[in-house]
């Protein structure tokens, strides 16, 4: 049985140090490797731990994930309205700006669909279409409990 051989490390000091990071492994190609820290800026790195992208952002990153083919990549911010989005095929950054102003708690993507779910800590939800460039907002509790997850 062979062991297994370390490809790259990642310094825990090149993104903030500390806090614990985010990370998030490209489905499907495996070629990009996400990682965001406390210094606010999310670097993506390629398969041999090169960084392919660095992306300065301007809030403390809450979550990030992948849609289900690893086009695109998800973020969002603890305080700011706004959704992170990096195309990983044009690389290509772009941002969705929500009416919402209370922070967002989760983020996911469709598991059949390029759409994603966010919701936010007074019980929002934004569901964001990727192929029709469509947004929704939805207010779905009235007495503004925390949106931790959907499933759909």
């Amino acid at each position: 049985m062979s062991s297994a051989k370390k490809v790259f490390s990642i310094a825990s000091k090149t993104h903030g140090g500390d806090s614990p990071l985010l990370i998030s492994w490209q489905p499907k190609q495996g070629t990009y490797l996400a990682v965001v820290g406390s210094n606010r800026t999310l670097i993506i790195y390629d398969r041999n731990g090169q960084p392919a992208e660095k992306l300065p952002l301007l809030d403390t990153v809450a979550n990030i994930q992948w849609d289900k083919d690893g086009d695109m990549l998800a973020a969002i911010c603890e305080k700011l309205p706004i959704i992170i989005l990096w195309d990983s095929n044009r690389r290509k950054l772009n941002q969705i700006e929500s009416s919402f102003k209370d922070p967002m708690t989760f983020l996911t993507w469709s598991k059949t669909a390029s759409i994603l779910a966010v919701g936010t800590a007074k019980g929002n939800l934004l569901i964001y279409n990727h192929s029709s460039s469509k947004i929704k907002e939805k207010s779905l509790l009235k007495n503004d409990q925390n949106v931790t997850d959907v499933f759909y």
